[in-house]
């Protein structure tokens, strides 16, 4: 996706939806910056009530110290107006407090926008209508908000052909199954199941040569159980997740056959983050099509790549559906911590790089359980 270019706060409040994959509603949207220009991550929170205004500010300003960022954008979505003003001012009170610039504050309600700090009538009494012209450019790209968060449950939940694959992994028989299983535990001294050509379904969905719908049932029952051998799970997610952990901690023996899996591609163009993009998609279909019982890994992984990419929410969702189904699945409940608590995998650019210019990587839905800090995406400009 090419740089979208914000120009004002109506064009900050036209952007967040889309950039979300939602309309927030009754939330406050933080944008962290570092430098001035780069988007650093992304918090959201449902606005509170007035007793726990101090309690909100606490929560969305450790991460800002924490990552040493030095400018924050703030979008108010109210339900009715006012709603966010109370937050808005406490949160520009402690950033003050600790030198955080807060650059714009913005308030939306009903399609229409007002300065949280507006005086001397800078903005009329009605709100300015949220301009299109944003909106229009993430059509453009084939990027639409659902109506709200609930709905991105959609993207993870069963689609109704998961019974076919279902069919193939019990004609796996007893082999590859024990007790623990039922509680989100892999076997210990046991082999995984053979899954012998499951390293070639995976190196060709991940560099998009095989599409989700060219698996058949029995391709996807082989990538489900090859990923109980936990080494090879995290792995692959060390491969797809950069930073998430390092390749010298993975055997020998996987890394030799995670060397047909292509390495993740820079997010720092619009190249690379399509690319993540599309591979986000192709394991979310995949998701689709696994059993709950069965999908525990797979969720993780996914959850994984997503929440690295800035996709906090719905992250936390797929998290969800696989620890119902796997309460104790333990990579599954430490993701969720680190969701919840806004601790973030290495970012995929830790070196300088010069002559970045005002571009801002962006993207980031949170999740209701604690804040969301997503720290990529494609390019966008702050004018």
């Amino acid at each position: 996706m090419d740089k979208i270019t914000l120009h004002g706060p109506g064009d900050l409040a036209a952007a967040v939806p889309y950039q979300l994959g939602y309309y927030p509603h009754d939330s406050l949207v933080v944008v962290a910056l570092s430098d001035g220009r780069r988007v650093d991550f992304t918090q959201r929170i449902d606005l509170p009530g007035p007793e726990h205004v101090d309690d909100a500010v606490e929560v969305l300003l450790g991460p800002a110290l924490r990552e040493g960022v030095d400018t924050l954008l703030l979008a108010a979505f109210e339900e009715e107006p006012g709603d966010g003003l109370a937050l808005c001012h406490a949160l520009a009170d402690a950033c003050d407090a600790h030198g955080i610039r807060v650059r714009v504050a913005v308030r939306v309600h009903d399609g229409r926008w007002w300065g949280v700090d507006c005086r001397d009538d800078c903005c009329p009494p009605e709100g300015t209508a949220v301009p299109d012209a944003v909106a229009a450019e993430f059509v453009a790209a084939g990027r639409a908000p659902l109506a709200s968060r609930e709905r991105l449950a959609d993207l993870v939940a069963p689609d109704g052909s998961q019974s076919e694959v279902l069919a193939a992994l019990r004609a796996r028989g007893p082999s590859g199954r024990w007790a623990g299983e039922a509680f989100g535990l892999g076997p210990v001294g046991e082999p995984a199941p053979e899954t012998a050509g499951a390293d070639s379904l995976w190196a060709g969905l991940v560099d998009g040569s095989r599409a989700p719908g060219d698996l058949g049932p029995d391709d996807v029952a082989d990538m489900v159980l090859s990923l109980r051998d936990k080494m090879w799970r995290d792995g692959l997610i060390a491969v797809i997740v950069p930073g998430s952990l390092p390749m010298e901690a993975v055997a020998p023996e996987i890394r030799e056959r995670l060397a047909a899996i292509p390495p993740a591609h820079s997010d720092r163009t619009p190249e690379g983050w399509d690319a993540r993009e599309a591979l986000t998609g192709r394991l979310l279909a995949l998701c689709r099509r696994v059993p709950d019982e069965h999908a525990a890994d797979l969720l993780c992984v996914t959850a994984t790549l997503l929440w690295w990419r800035g996709n906090g929410a719905l992250a936390r969702i797929a998290l969800d559906r696989g620890l119902a189904a796997a309460p104790a699945h333990r990579l599954s409940l430490l993701t969720a911590q680190l969701i919840d608590h806004g601790v973030r995998p290495g970012r995929p650019w830790e070196d300088p790089v010069d002559d970045v210019g005002t571009d801002v990587p962006w993207d980031g839905p949170a999740d209701e359980a604690g804040p969301d800090v997503p720290w990529e995406g494609p390019s966008m400009g702050v004018a």
